[in-house]
């Protein structure tokens, strides 16, 4: 994989286009894939992504790891069975 790099400016990345769902339940969530297949990482991805207050996120099950980052704002993550409030700063 070559060198990726993308700048973050409120709420976009500059060279990245924003996805919205299709999906109606996920209205209001714009993922931005930051590393991806196409930049040579084909079994590694990095994802950003903008969800609206009250919104979430697909619960899809994938075959691979996630790492989740909160910059802004409190939300729930679910690590197999288990629920977790998380927000900026929780450790």
């Amino acid at each position: 994989m070559g060198f990726v790099r993308h700048r973050q400016s409120e709420r976009s990345w500059d060279d990245v286009e924003p996805a919205a769902y299709d999906h109606p339940d996920l209205a209001g969530v714009e993922r931005h894939d930051l590393i991806a297949g196409g930049d040579g990482a084909p079994n590694y991805h990095v994802r950003y992504f903008h969800v609206e207050p009250g919104k979430r996120t697909a619960r899809e099950h994938h075959p691979h790891d996630h790492g989740v980052v909160i910059q802004r704002g409190r939300g729930r993550v679910t690590l197999g069975d288990e629920v977790h409030e998380v927000g900026p700063g929780d450790v």
